[in-house]
């Protein structure tokens, strides 16, 4: 089960950092990277075997070049 003490403190932190940007675009990329973050440790915790060979098939999708 995923923490919520950290989950809380993390998103605490996070929105003082986007106050503290100097645009919008980087903050909304700041949130979007977070949530994305969130939900691949979520994955991992509660499915581990799959969602790693989803990460190293993400991986090999971006190092082919073509």
């Amino acid at each position: 089960m995923f923490l919520p003490s950290i989950a809380i403190s993390i998103c605490l932190l996070t929105i003082i950092a986007v106050f503290n940007m100097e645009s919008i675009f980087k903050a909304f990329m700041f949130l979007v990277l977070l949530t994305v973050v969130f939900f691949i440790l979520f994955l991992f915790i509660n499915h581990p075997f799959p969602s790693a060979l989803v990460v190293v098939a993400i991986m090999a999708v971006f190092a082919i070049k073509v």
